[in-house]
């Protein structure tokens, strides 16, 4: 009990002071600290959203987790459940967000607001899934939702960081076990099956490979990963913030910057990032990317200190940077949290599916390498790429997301995935030919 309570204050500690006041999260949201010790994966609380899907339900869920460190905390979870499947064993899939913000606020599981909200419209293949039979589990990340009282307002999501992805999907599917177990309808109770498939885009590729030797020691013996599908999957930021030329690009690095300056005291700033730059990103920090508003005044924050964009592209040449060449410092930090699965084999071969857009300025295919030789080591082997050579970060994404949603159906209806074949469009035609998809297995990653 001392031990978790130890580990609650440094949390707390971690956090930073109010610079502006913001939005208020729903109550749900709030816990005490008198709250937080207890098992990995039970739950706190529940409640179902006001969004309605057919077939369907959804519920946000509080549950016990840990974040970077090991110190425990409290998360939440968006959770949706079919109907009328309950004599049927349901398998798992879990959905890794991309990019919206680091304050509570900007969690993916408050933005729903009534039907057709954000909540059942932003995971993909949503209706498929659960039509299929399985339920899917969309966590938000730690830090955003979830929010102890005593820091209203100040929580901070620990962006990047790969330490604070480690047990997140785990515990979030133990939380679905335990709300299942208390759910019987009809006297007839719903069980998970065992087997779960991860699948995310951009950030959600990051902690999906840094969650997944959490998956080697899984707390039940029934309970089986088939795969995991990751989009865009960033590895080593040290080769990605030196690169970054467009306004989302200076947006994420002051997501970066503003994390890591607080788990990492010493590290200084300005030898990454400019004076300019400094004197606006925490207020860009503020912010949420995925609400459109605010993601108009982030560009309005740089714009007021000379870094907008110099081209009608967004591209903004790379102004906010001090160097390319990073510090020592800095280098070393990015460097400890690559994603711990990069650097491993899996005990057992998995099933994994790769796509990467050769236009993404954000992640650029050539850094995005380190991740696919990552990917293709962990799943020894088993995993097939499908790059999009004219598609940028999101584009391809949205061409390859009903892949992303065939692979997560296909393992767990079955356990086999057959990868996209080549699409090879007519040449005459210059906005098919952006469409243009080569699919390879790990034998011919062509980034030798």
């Amino acid at each position: 009990m001392m031990r978790n309570v130890f580990f609650f204050m440094i949390f707390m500690a971690w956090l930073p002071p109010v610079l502006h006041a913001a939005s208020p999260l729903p109550e749900f949201y709030y816990y005490d600290a008198s709250e937080v010790p207890g098992p990995r994966g039970s739950i706190v609380r529940s409640e179902e959203v006001a969004a309605r899907l057919q077939g369907a339900k959804g519920y946000r869920v509080l549950y016990r987790t840990t974040t970077f460190g090991g110190a425990p905390i409290i998360a939440s979870t968006l959770l949706f459940i079919p109907e009328g499947q309950e004599a049927k064993p349901l398998g798992t899939a879990v959905w890794a967000h991309r990019t919206v913000g680091i304050r509570a606020r900007c969690a993916p599981s408050i933005l729903d607001d009534g039907p057709g909200s954000h909540a059942f419209s932003s995971v993909p293949g949503l209706p498929a899934l659960l039509q299929a039979g399985n339920i899917v589990v969309a966590p938000d990340y730690v830090g955003l939702g979830a929010t102890p009282s005593a820091a209203a307002g100040t929580t901070v999501h620990p962006y990047l960081l790969s330490s604070a992805y480690e047990n997140v999907f785990v515990d979030a599917i133990e939380a679905a076990k335990s709300f299942l177990a208390k759910s019987a309808s009809g006297g007839v109770l719903t069980t998970l099956s065992g087997d779960v498939v991860l699948y995310g885009h951009s950030e959600g590729s990051f902690a999906i490979l840094s969650a997944l030797p959490s998956f080697e020691r899984l707390p039940h013996p029934e309970w089986r990963l088939r795969g995991f599908a990751v989009s865009a999957p960033p590895s080593n930021l040290g080769s990605l913030l030196p690169l970054q030329r467009t306004m989302i690009g200076q947006i994420l690095t002051a997501y970066v910057t503003s994390s890591y300056a607080r788990v990492y005291p010493k590290l200084k700033p300005s030898e990454l990032v400019t004076p300019e730059f400094s004197q606006v990103a925490e207020r860009v920090a503020e912010l949420c990317i995925a609400l459109p508003d605010e993601r108009e005044r982030q560009d309005g924050l740089f714009e007021s200190v000379g870094l907008g964009p110099v081209t009608i592209d967004n591209v903004t040449e790379g102004r906010h940077l001090t160097t390319v060449a990073l510090s020592e410092e800095w280098r070393a930090v990015f460097d400890d949290n690559v994603p711990k699965s990069l650097d491993t084999t899996a005990t057992n071969a998995l099933e994994a599916y790769v796509s990467q857009g050769g236009a993404d300025t954000i992640v650029f295919p050539a850094s995005a390498k380190e991740a696919m030789f990552g990917v293709c080591s962990y799943a020894r082997n088993k995993a097939a790429i499908s790059l999009y050579p004219y598609r940028s970060h999101d584009n391809q994404f949205t061409e390859a997301k009903d892949d992303f949603v065939r692979f997560v159906a296909a393992l767990l209806a079955d356990g086999t995935f057959k990868p996209p074949s080549n699409y090879l469009p007519v040449l005459e035609n210059a906005e098919a030919v952006k469409k243009l998809r080569i699919t390879f297995p790990c034998s011919a990653l062509p980034f030798n």
